[in-house]
């Protein structure tokens, strides 16, 4: 699963270097790998989070290896995710509606970002770090589509 998200990201990285460039295709590429993170961050961020591999979605041990509160913390992060991209997307690719869930996902990852943190530097434990890189770079990144565009 990590594979899908690096690939998006660089997919999204040549993207906004063609659109810098004024080259074709560079708003398709940008569109297309930040649907492919929302929607991955958006239905598979419980197993991301938690490090399950594919194979292990469809077994019960991992959920108890796991546990609910992982997972609903997993989820809920990941749907903030799923909302604050779609935000920067709706608002770099000037479409309508992309102020709200621009606005509402930067600002409800703040509490997240300081909860991980705090889990982060108390347990140590890789959950928490993940949550905590990814949810303050799209923080950031939200933060600055709002300031900028």
């Amino acid at each position: 699963m990590k594979i899908i998200e690096r690939v998006a990201i660089v997919i999204m990285l040549i993207g906004i270097f063609f659109r810098s460039r004024s080259w074709g295709g560079g708003s398709l590429l940008f569109v297309y790998s930040l649907l492919i993170l929302i929607v991955f961050y958006f239905i598979l961020s419980f197993a991301y989070f938690n490090s399950f591999k594919f194979k292990d979605l469809f077994s019960k041990t991992s959920y108890k290896r796991a546990g609910w509160k992982r997972i609903i913390a997993a989820f809920v992060t990941g749907y903030l995710l799923a909302i604050t991209l779609s935000g920067i997307l709706y608002k770099v690719m000037h479409y309508r509606g992309g102020m709200k869930p621009l606005l509402i996902g930067s600002v409800i990852l703040i509490p997240v970002i300081l909860t991980s943190f705090y889990f982060f530097m108390t347990r140590k434990t890789t959950f928490s770090k993940m949550i905590f890189i990814r949810t303050l770079i799209i923080a950031v990144m939200g933060f600055i589509v709002l300031l900028k565009f």
